[in-house]
């Protein structure tokens, strides 16, 4: 009923068509993988501190913006937060019980003591204690 010669072909082609495209598939989600791995172990990883651009005036002096946004952040959280575009002026000033129960219940307890204690935020830690706000 079917010519064998002529199934042959049009099988392979099929064959070759389903591996190419399983090919296609297999390398996006490598590449995928590849660029949001640094995303996956962000929580292991802190960001770096950048320091704050410099301006020198006529007289070689460094003005630098030194005054205090959010006076329960030190200069290296402000830093960090600043960097991921958070406005850590418009953060609460003071940490309510609600708050602190909140940034317990999203990141536990020994992170937020290493957070009072002056730790590098994470963007993990940003991200968990988000929803907070």
């Amino acid at each position: 009923m079917f010519n064998q010669s002529g199934l042959a072909p049009a099988l392979k082609i099929v064959l070759v068509f389903v591996l190419v495209v399983f090919l296609i598939v297999v390398g996006g989600l490598a590449w995928a993988v590849y660029k949001l791995w640094p995303l996956l172990k962000a929580n292991e990883a802190v960001l770096p501190a950048v320091k704050p651009e410099t301006v020198l005036d006529g007289a070689d002096s460094v003005n630098q913006d030194t005054t205090d946004k959010n006076p329960l952040l030190n200069a290296d959280q402000e830093r960090v937060l600043e960097n991921l575009g958070v406005d850590v002026a418009a953060l609460p000033q003071a940490i309510t019980p609600a708050l602190e129960q909140c940034f317990i219940e999203k990141l536990g307890p020994d992170r937020v003591k290493e957070i009072k204690a002056g730790s590098p935020l994470t963007v993990m830690d940003f991200f968990q204690v988000n929803s907070c706000f």
